[in-house]
């Protein structure tokens, strides 16, 4: 047959009780506040970010985009296109006082077999690679939001992390002359140190709860055992009374 469930004593249920009633607030607390603090991240520089790629993508030519390639001795083909974008991405970071470095921005189009790999490819970008060159044709899978950029909506990603980094990032789509979407326009805000502070006080957060836990777990150990030794007490004279033992104390 089946084995019995062990019986789990009065007094381990109340010791589980007190701790839960302590741990779980703290743990919630915790909780809603990492969700409100990242909201507030997500909205000041989601807001930032949408309107520079709404004032970017406008000044964008592309037909001119359209031309810019990687050639197979790594070359850049459309140089002109490029540092014609390029330039207009710089002056409209200037304009604004921003860093090319912390707030870069991108031009992303779908690489040429994009059918089957469903890889985008960077176009135009203010920051280099390691080596100190730019990087035009490296593919890059493509983010949610920047399909919905190729399918002519404007958009913003919550927090998220790539290769690169953590980041927070908006998205316009690029026309060309016959108002055809050929490729997005992306700029980017890097948030580890923020996300990373996010973190690290929500861990803040859960180690007040374990402490907190912690602390309360003496008195409640007191206390269950306060309650339990009176009731195992009546328990142990209600049985010996149903045994006929009257003379028990």
């Amino acid at each position: 047959g089946l084995c019995p469930m062990p019986r789990v004593s009065t007094y381990i249920r109340i010791l589980v009780f007190f701790s839960l009633l302590v741990f779980i607030p703290v743990l919630v607390t915790s909780y809603v506040n990492y969700r409100s603090e990242k909201g507030v991240i997500e909205k000041e520089y989601s807001r930032q970010l949408e309107d520079l790629v709404n004032g970017v993508a406008p000044q964008l030519d592309g037909d001119l985009i359209d031309t810019i390639r990687r050639g197979k001795d790594g070359e850049i083909i459309g140089q002109a296109a490029f540092d014609d974008t390029l330039g207009i991405f710089l002056r409209i970071l200037e304009l604004r006082g921003l860093s090319r470095g912390e707030n870069p921005l991108y031009v992303f189009r779908p690489a040429d077999e994009f059918d089957s790999s469903g890889q985008l490819e960077y176009v135009v970008m203010t920051s280099l690679n390691r080596r100190g060159n730019y990087y035009v044709g490296l593919p890059y899978p493509p983010l949610p939001e920047q399909l919905r950029g190729l399918a002519g909506e404007s958009s913003v990603t919550g927090i998220y992390s790539d290769y690169a980094g953590t980041w927070i990032s908006a998205i316009a789509p690029i026309y060309d002359s016959k108002q055809t979407v050929v490729g997005i326009v992306q700029a980017n805000f890097p948030v580890d140190y923020l996300y990373q502070q996010l973190q690290a006080n929500t861990w803040q957060g859960l180690k007040i709860a374990l402490f907190s836990l912690l602390l309360c777990g003496v008195p409640a150990l007191l206390f269950a055992r306060s309650i339990v030794k009176p009731i195992r007490a009546l328990v142990e004279a209600t049985r010996r009374f149903a045994n006929n033992e009257l003379e028990y104390r």
